[in-house]
């Protein structure tokens, strides 16, 4: 059923996802220049020069993360395939941050010549991830639960 509260969390999960592709993941401003990394595109501005380099690759993980977020929101009659399908959500989320954390920023950094900040976009893969462990939690209690009525028969 779509009303249990692990849909409302797999639906978390779409959001803090959605917000991610959306908000800066890592800016630096200063010098005369300005470097703003996001889901969709690095931009370098120098004075009025502007390049910008596609980073399409990160909005494609958030994006199939959103949608095995809401496939498992309606697959409710398959509890496993749920945790599996939460699973590689998590790893797919992870390799969104470890992606961006490892390979762009520093990319980003060379650009910049200076250590940059965080944005806010670049936090919210780890409400996803919170969100994601507890729909899996309670798919499991749910799997638990069926699994004792079967007993009691």
């Amino acid at each position: 059923m779509i009303q249990r509260i692990q849909s409302i969390f797999l639906l978390g999960v779409v959001i803090f996802m959605a917000l991610a592709i959306s908000l800066t993941l890592w800016e630096y401003h200063g010098e005369g220049k300005d470097v703003v990394l996001n889901a969709m595109v690095l931009e370098n501005i120098s004075g009025e020069q502007v390049e910008t380099v596609n980073k399409f690759h990160l909005a494609g993980i958030a994006l199939a993360s959103m949608a095995i977020a809401l496939f498992s929101i309606f697959s409710f009659k398959k509890r496993k395939l749920q945790m599996i399908l939460g699973f590689v959500n998590n790893i797919l989320i992870a390799g969104f941050v470890g992606l961006v954390a490892m390979l762009e920023v520093p990319n980003a950094e060379d650009l910049a010549e200076n250590v940059g900040s965080y944005g806010f976009g670049f936090f919210m893969p780890v409400g996803a991830v919170i969100m994601n462990i507890l729909a899996n939690r309670f798919i499991q209690k749910d799997e638990n639960l069926v699994k004792s009525m079967d007993r009691i028969r």
